[in-house]
């Protein structure tokens, strides 16, 4: 007996969601280079909402709906909740290649939220790269579709409270 057409589909849908995108699956230390390529710019394959990450599968209308900043502050908090050397090695070098983001309706905290995280895991390489990002009072990025707003400076709090976290 042939499966029917929808149920073909359907089986179909699943083997692709599987085979490109992990359905759902909470990321681990494999998927760190999927979450730093995503910071580069790639595909936004991750997500982060009702406090999970989530795997997706390639859709036009996401890429029309999400922004590149959306898609790295979601990167950043996926990789907040993969404990690994590698991944504290990305959030790092988030210091040094992203910023806050200004949209003039709130901020996305994309380097406050790694600066947070680092300063959650005691991983004494974050101390020298969080004291020069304190010492250059960084101001945010404005978003593009941003109007009628200037960019502020980053909360220097959140740092310094990182700081003293990785320092007890």
């Amino acid at each position: 007996m042939a499966p029917s057409s929808t149920r073909a589909q359907v089986l179909c849908l699943v083997a692709a969601c599987l085979a490109v995108a992990g359905c759902g699956d909470a990321p681990s230390s494999a998927t760190v280079p999927q979450l730093q390529a995503q910071l580069g710019g790639a595909h936004c394959r991750f997500t982060y909402e009702s406090e999970r990450c989530q795997s997706r599968g390639f859709n036009v209308i996401d890429l029309l709906v999400s922004s590149e900043d959306e898609c790295d502050l979601w990167a950043v908090q996926c990789l907040g909740t993969i404990m690994s050397e590698q991944s504290t090695t990305v959030l790092i070098r988030v210091l040094d290649t992203k910023r806050d983001v200004e949209t003039c309706d709130g901020v996305l905290p994309v380097r406050s939220q790694a600066v947070a995280l680092l300063g959650l895991r005691a991983d004494p390489r974050a101390i020298a790269p969080l004291e020069r990002l304190l010492s250059s009072r960084p101001k945010m990025k404005l978003s593009p579709g941003a109007v009628g707003c200037e960019p502020r400076p980053e909360d220097a709090g959140v740092i310094e409270q990182a700081l003293g976290q990785l320092r007890r």
